[in-house]
């Protein structure tokens, strides 16, 4: 037997907004010592396994198309992951189609791997994602 969805307004996902012209207050500090760095193609193999892909192409992929990756590493292994837009995404689970002016950026598929979601670092790695973006100049996130 199935059963069909409720008609009517569904919570499919939240969208917030940043304005990095004003300053940053002090953002969630994790738990235990990682290091967060903007990752390149030499990551691609970690990542393609955190993100359950059988090879590294959809990572190269990804990179290629301008999109940034960032990573947080526990002692020497890759525990969350984020990336980031310049342009234009599709974000399927709301069916939006999204196109960025120059000057903001788009964060979306981040996780942090099973056995390292006791600790915060998710919100540790989207700060540090706002804070390198601010840094570098964009005005939006």
């Amino acid at each position: 037997m199935s059963t069909t969805p409720e008609p009517g307004p569904q919570h499919v996902g939240t969208l917030w907004l940043l304005d990095l012209s004003e300053p940053l207050l002090i953002g969630p500090l994790p738990r235990v010592e990682v290091h967060f760095q903007r990752a390149g193609s030499e990551a691609a193999f970690s990542l393609s396994q955190a993100m359950g892909f059988s090879s590294p192409e959809e990572v190269y992929k990804r990179l290629d198309g301008g999109k940034h990756c960032y990573i947080g590493i526990v002692d020497g292994i890759l525990a969350t992951y984020g990336r980031v837009t310049f342009d234009k995404e599709l974000i399927g689970e709301l069916r939006l189609h999204i196109h960025l002016p120059s000057g903001e950026a788009y964060i979306w598929d981040c996780a942090t791997l099973p056995e390292y979601r006791v600790l915060p670092l998710y919100p540790s790695l989207v700060w540090h994602i706002v804070r390198d973006l601010q840094a570098r100049g964009l005005k939006r996130i």
